[in-house]
């Protein structure tokens, strides 16, 4: 029987089901039987087409006038017309680039931030992604990029449950580079980073989300502005914090009254800085602070205090 086989190749990625098309012209006949030649499969859709290809890992060949997809095993694979049909159709790629999964891997060209990860892909879900900051090669960095409009990169994750815990934690803060480990240890990054990100990366938010056991009440809480820059920079006390904070609405702190009453810092305290003083107020506080033993979250608390301790700290800046 005689397979008559067109080829007109159009290259055509796919992106949430949009095309982009560059023709190319190929031309190949032949009178061998079905053997080594690919078959059609009933489709409705180029989309279609795509899903049922990808599940058995061949490319895609879609004939849009009589609704036929060829599975292929590669792009030089011939297929089978039993009545020597028209078969000008399309060879349909997924467009890497665009593939949130594959950020999530090293098959791509690593993201500056988490910024930018947002922007390329604005539907992709939160999660590691290759980050490339300068002086370091890529490496893999949490990328919250849902809460709060995203593009927030996590910077501290602490769970404690005992008071011994927090010299381990407050003594061994992680580099920049070991980012990747902040979902599996009781990760601090280097104050150093956070200055660095700050003065040379044009970091200018700080979001907070921590929770204490013993009162179960979530603080959530976003900084930002000239405040949040000088204290990090350099130590800077400021009162009176309206215009430089908003709590977010799953937040349950007491902390959240008159923004008036809340200042940032403290000058002696700031062991490491960045982690110290960070929001105070008359009573309640976000504090490390290692001299006195002072872990706060939205609480006035000493360590002596052992069932006060437990509680849950994630940092995260933009």
């Amino acid at each position: 029987m005689l397979a008559f086989i067109i080829f007109v190749l159009r290259a055509t990625f796919v992106y949430s089901q949009w095309y982009q098309k560059d023709l190319k012209d190929v031309i190949s006949f032949t009178n061998d039987s079905t053997n080594g030649l690919s078959e059609s499969i009933p489709v409705r859709s180029s989309i279609e087409c795509v899903l049922k290809c990808k599940v058995k890992y061949m490319t895609s060949y879609y004939v849009e006038t009589n609704k036929k997809c060829f599975c292929l095993k590669n792009e030089e694979q011939e297929i089978y017309s039993p009545n020597e049909e028209n078969l000008n159709g399309e060879l349909l790629k997924e467009h890497e680039s665009y593939d949130c999964e594959s950020k999530k891997t090293d098959s791509l060209e690593p993201m500056l931030s988490c910024k930018e990860v947002k922007e390329k892909c604005p539907d992709c879900s939160s999660g590691f992604y290759d980050i490339k900051f300068d002086n370091f090669t890529p490496i893999k960095a949490f990328c919250d990029l849902e809460t709060d409009g995203g593009n927030w990169l996590k910077i501290v994750n602490i769970n404690v449950s005992m008071a011994n815990e927090w010299s381990t934690i407050m003594d061994n803060p992680y580099s920049l580079d070991q980012l990747k480990e902040i979902e599996s240890k009781q990760f601090l990054l280097n104050p150093n980073d956070v200055l660095d990100l700050f003065k040379t990366k044009g970091y200018t938010e700080m979001r907070v989300k921590c929770y204490k056991d013993y009162h179960q009440r979530t603080l959530h809480v976003v900084m930002s502005g000239d405040r949040l820059i000088n204290f990090i920079a350099h130590d800077t006390k400021s009162s009176g914090l309206c215009g430089n904070l908003r709590f977010l609405e799953d937040s349950s702190a007491t902390s959240s009254y008159n923004c008036n009453n809340l200042s940032i810092g403290y000058h002696g305290h700031t062991n490491p800085p960045y982690y110290s003083n960070l929001i105070m107020s008359a009573g309640p506080h976000i504090n490390f602070e290692k001299g006195s033993g002072r872990y706060e979250c939205d609480d006035n608390t000493w360590l002596h205090i052992t069932k006060q301790v437990a509680g849950t700290w994630e940092f995260y800046i933009r």
